[in-house]
């Protein structure tokens, strides 16, 4: 069983991110920004979630959030699979949570704007896999922020 916490550094307007650590582990995030919890707009709610092996159809093999008691979860819960996976930009999620090794503002190429960005995301979540093993299971992640998601 392995720990890993993610502490958001900043709710932006246009993109949530932090430091995701543990195992090892020195990665950046990025989400979505603070929506109320909306499903496939917004970042994931602060709290500690149970990390489940998935075979997601659009981005293959990683883990998806549960914690029944903030609706995050699997098919069943109002805020289903919000996996970890490879992404740059707020934009290319859907409520999920992008790694990177690289934490700072990049152009993005579909906006032609300077943006909250996380680089090198494919090699992240290969140093996941390395550090967690190829879908194991029995993982937590605990989402944090110094202040809390605005307006709360």
């Amino acid at each position: 069983m392995t720990d890993l916490y993610l502490n958001r550094a900043e709710y932006g307007p246009v993109a949530t991110t932090g430091a995701f650590t543990g195992a090892g582990l020195s990665l950046f995030s990025i989400e979505q920004p603070w929506r109320d919890n909306e499903k496939g707009a917004s970042c994931v709610p602060e709290g500690q979630y149970a990390l489940i092996p998935y075979n997601s159809p659009m981005h293959g093999w990683t883990w998806y959030l549960q914690n029944h008691v903030l609706d995050v979860g699997g098919a069943n819960e109002p805020r289903g699979y919000c996996e970890l996976h490879a992404g740059n930009w707020a934009r290319q999620l859907q409520g999920c949570i992008a790694l990177g090794l690289i934490g700072q503002p990049m152009l993005d190429p579909a906006t032609g704007i300077v943006e909250p960005a996380v680089g090198e995301s494919r090699a992240a979540i290969e140093e996941l896999f390395d550090k967690l093993g190829q879908m194991t299971t029995g993982h937590t992640l605990t989402i944090t922020s110094p202040g809390g998601p605005p307006n709360v």
